[in-house]
């Protein structure tokens, strides 16, 4: 298949307008593909009560814990920082303090120069929200995170940790002046191996907690217990080295999720994430795997793998908002798809506790002219 752009359509090309700003349609084509094991009727309903309260967003995650024993399927979007001028944020703001400090950081964002490091820095925000979580009549994220843009890989290093520190200071301000978790942020940008980045920040906004979420790509599995040993982390080491070892034949790399504050929490986030997204038998070899190590059942590892796929939403309207943007770069006529992939899984590591594992699955926006032929 041909590689098509992500791209937000320009609905003047269709013969009426949208009839939605809202990810209501969205969730409705996700609800066709998404099989019973992974989401209950239950979940599905607190999703769609988040989701009708938000504006469009061009990516669409949802979190699935792989075992039985943790039901429940919650709800990310991934979207450029201008999103959050939207009317139905202006008004979210109005009802918690979380989403006074989205609209905030991306309103700082917007405000800043182009050459200002926080701005070249932060390329889009995360919002995930613990659907379980949320009250009758409060939609507030869970955690809001600050992604990084990642092909800055070439810049210099000191170049990155200006970056960092921008971001963090717009994130979780009063944290940059705490003498113990500036220590702990300068041990893990001065512990990073070569390529290692910090490819996102979260912000607990929604949850009870002291941490900000440190996001970390491109860590060699080799080198990630000498980082987690450089950086104090106090889970154990032996523990996460058996681990690195069964992973091992599926990625020569991992992404690690670290809680920092006034010292490095122990739970501790492996992520496994395959470039071909559309690899069907990377796929089943990882999730049998999971399978085998009681950390997914099989009824959600045969619903995670029939997800992949698209879906043609040319002609519905309600997919394509007014505020997206054009499509002049494309020749008409053009098809446009909602394209359904796994993102991700990880593997989160808690002391004195069983391992588990979630999967990401995720659902994106795309086009690409009709002349345009699959392969």
């Amino acid at each position: 298949m041909t590689q098509t752009t992500s791209y937000q359509p320009n609905p003047s090309s269709f013969s009426q307008p949208p009839v939605a700003r809202h990810m209501d349609a969205i969730l409705e084509v996700a609800r066709r593909h998404l099989p019973a094991p992974l989401v209950s009727a239950e979940d599905f309903n607190a999703i769609k009560k988040v989701a009708s309260q938000l504006p469009f967003a061009p990516l669409t995650i949802f979190e699935s814990h792989l075992s039985q024993d943790i039901p429940g399927l919650d709800f990310l979007i991934c979207t450029p920082p201008n999103w959050a001028q939207q009317p139905e944020v202006r008004t979210l703001a109005a009802t918690s303090s979380a989403w006074q400090s989205i609209t905030a950081l991306c309103g700082q964002w917007l405000g800043e120069p182009a050459s200002a490091p926080f701005r070249q820095a932060m390329d889009s925000i995360w919002l995930e929200f613990d659907t379980s979580q949320q009250t009758k009549n409060l939609i507030v994220p869970g955690i809001l995170f600050a992604s990084m843009e990642l092909a800055a890989n070439d810049v210099q290093d000191h170049a990155q940790a200006q970056s960092i520190w921008a971001t963090l200071a717009a994130l979780c301000p009063a944290k940059v002046n705490e003498p113990k978790f500036v220590y702990h942020i300068e041990k893990i940008i001065e512990s990073l191996p070569r390529n290692g980045r910090i490819y996102a920040i979260g912000d607990m906004a929604g949850r009870v907690s002291e941490y900000t979420r440190i996001a970390i790509a491109r860590i060699p599995i080799p080198a990630v217990i000498p980082f987690l040993q450089n950086i104090h982390w106090p889970g154990n080491t032996r523990q996460v080295a058996a681990i690195l070892e069964q992973i091992k034949p599926f990625n020569d790399t991992v992404s690690l999720d670290l809680d920092v504050g006034h010292a490095i929490g122990g739970t501790l986030g492996l992520e496994l994430v395959n470039r071909h997204r559309f690899d069907r038998l990377w796929w089943q070899q990882l999730f049998e795997f999971l399978v085998q190590n009681a950390l997914c059942t099989p009824e959600k590892r045969a619903a995670l793998l029939q997800w992949p796929g698209n879906s043609n939403e040319t002609h519905n309207r309600a997919i394509w908002p007014n505020q997206l943007l054009p499509t002049a770069h494309l020749a008409e006529p053009v098809n446009c798809f909602l394209v359904r992939f796994i993102n991700h899984v990880k593997l989160v590591y808690k002391p004195d506790l069983p391992l588990t594992a979630k999967a990401y699955i995720a659902l994106r926006q795309t086009c690409q002219s009709k002349q345009q032929k699959s392969a």
